[in-house]
């Protein structure tokens, strides 16, 4: 029998029951079993019983996957294996399409290759895509615990294009395994050939909007062997995100239509111009949508496991601006009444502003001018916040986040003044030798006490042993919160160690976002506990609305 299918099947034949079939957007006709197949996922059994219920001789019969239990035989395999990470391997490999949902820091990495590695077999090549920071540490993660060698594709076009034809011909290996960013699989996909291939996906979330990207993997969904998603936060506030995974992971998974009316909650708004749009204000049935989820994704949180964590502690610190940044904010919400473009032209400064207005000033942008910024600036008062903050915490190694480059020098300057301290920074994360200086510097020098960074390091390396994580201001994506959080708090972190994450925001823009962030996590929670109605909440529409801007 299928699995996860509803099979319905007649006791004669009748055109009436078959045309009813043929409403159902997905369906197989299954010769052998004389029988039409419904994706268990497509539609709501309920729906299923209600259009054949005026036909008696007509059966609907529901079927189900057996799982293998052999839980034990991987651990045998593969010893340092925690339980739950086996049980969910165990489930992926039975399905051969699957995505873990783990909180950061819980092994999706090692789950996610032990899973290629079976459902391989030595028969097919296996694809890891993930973001450029982290392919390093999936080469060494390789070969540390599993003992594989594997080729990251990258260089100029043609270099990507030699190596791409090393690794697919036959003769050149028997079961290769190559890694590669989303954006170098973006570039080089309309030139290879991935038919057969198991395709890891990190950071899966990456494919959440309809971008270029999407539009790749949903094209490659039609000819890779097996598929393995990795993500921490497969839901940052709506949930047509999560359905864009799933629809990777198995596109028979649920149409787009059915989504639509099923889970969705659509009103009318009058937008730019006075035109009329129907837009998602919120969601229903979410209880439904996370059943439909069983078997095809298992989501851990440090809760579920039982393995004792360090505890950890998020602290929210507000910092009320100076003048010279409550002149710049209000000189900025001014321009854009005046232009009624909305708030995105200045989105971006208004961000600036919260840092400081010397970074607003450094930016040279022409809205400077545009919206008449007094050169005026003084310190950031958050550099203050920071210095107090180290007095407070004491001789311990702190990392430090900003998502703007030019705060990360302007935090790292202005550290560099106190006595006997090194200060380790990394802004981009291009250069791949910088970045991995100043990690070791912040990891095994003594006398670096500091590591101040964007969000190039949000994922993928890891500091189990800090016990401190300062965030210098707010991200606008919920899930970049929690990754910058999962760098200090890892399943291998000492438990006698408490975590303290302390949040910088200031007041204006970055306290909205703090606001608008605290409604977004009760969605992530939602779809995790399976609740009824959420908004469907867009950042910058709502700080928007506040400022009437909208």
């Amino acid at each position: 029998m299928l699995p996860d299918t509803y099979r319905i099947r007649s006791s004669r034949f009748d055109l009436n029951w078959v045309s009813v079939t043929k409403q159902f957007p997905i369906r197989i006709w299954q010769p052998l079993l004389r029988a039409w197949v419904l994706p268990r996922h497509s539609v709501l059994l309920a729906d299923v019983y209600k259009k054949y219920q005026q036909f008696g001789h007509v059966r609907v019969i529901e079927s189900k996957a057996n799982l293998i239990t052999s839980t034990d035989e991987l651990k045998l395999r593969y010893p340092f294996l925690y339980p739950f990470q086996a049980e969910a391997a165990v489930a992926a490999i039975n399905r051969g399409s699957f995505l873990f949902a783990f909180d950061m820091g819980l092994g999706k990495t090692i789950t996610g290759a032990v899973t290629a590695l079976e459902l391989s077999q030595g028969k097919h090549p296996i694809l890891i895509i993930c973001p450029a920071s982290v392919q390093r540490q999936w080469q060494s993660e390789l070969k540390k615990w599993f003992n594989r060698s594997a080729t990251i594709i990258t260089g100029s076009k043609k270099k990507r294009a030699r190596l791409w034809v090393e690794l697919t011909d036959p003769a050149h290996l028997s079961d290769p395994i190559y890694i590669i960013s989303y954006e170098s699989l973006r570039m080089d996909w309309d030139d290879i050939d991935v038919s057969g291939h198991v395709v890891v996906a990190d950071e899966l979330s990456k494919i959440k909007n309809h971008s270029k990207i999407f539009k790749v993997f949903q094209a490659m969904s039609k000819v890779v062997k097996y598929r393995v998603g990795l993500s921490g936060t497969p839901i940052s506030g709506k949930l047509e995100h999560y359905r864009n995974l799933m629809a990777w992971i198995n596109p028979g998974w649920m149409t787009w239509k059915f989504f639509d009316e099923t889970y969705t909650v659509k009103n009318w708004i009058t937008v730019t111009g006075g035109e009329k749009k129907l837009v998602t204000i919120g969601y229903r049935n979410v209880d439904d949508f996370v059943k439909r989820l069983v078997g095809y994704v298992d989501r851990k949180t440090k809760d579920d496991i039982g393995i004792q964590l360090p505890p950890r502690t998020v602290e929210w610190r507000y910092i009320p601006m100076d003048k010279y940044q409550i002149k710049a904010h209000e000189a900025f919400i001014s321009y854009a009444k005046e232009k009624g473009q909305g708030i995105l032209p200045v989105w971006r400064m208004l961000q600036t502003v919260a840092d400081g207005t010397e970074i607003t000033l450094e930016s040279e942008s022409e809205l400077i001018d545009e919206a008449g910024i007094a050169p005026d600036a003084v310190e950031s008062p958050k550099l203050g916040e920071i210095d107090a903050l180290i007095e407070e915490i004491g001789d311990e190694k702190i990392l430090i986040f900003t998502g703007f480059a030019r705060f990360a020098r302007r935090i790292q300057t202005h550290l560099n003044k106190r006595a006997n301290t090194k200060v380790a920074y990394l802004a981009t994360g291009e250069d791949v030798k910088e970045k991995e200086a100043s990690v070791e510097a912040f990891r095994n020098n003594p006398a670096c006490k500091y590591l101040v960074c964007t969000d190039t390091l949000a994922f993928g390396v890891d500091f189990p042993y800090i016990n401190y994580e300062i965030q210098a201001d707010v991200p606008t994506d919920i899930s970049i919160f929690q990754q910058r959080c999962e760098r200090i708090h890892r399943i291998n972190s000492p438990v006698d160690k408490p975590k303290t994450v302390i949040m910088l925001y200031s007041q204006g823009i970055e306290e909205e976002v703090y606001l608008i962030l605290q409604k977004k996590a009760e969605l992530n929670e939602a779809v995790t506990e399976g609740k009824a109605l959420m908004p469907n909440i867009n950042i910058r529409d709502e700080v928007a609305r506040k400022y009437g801007l909208l």
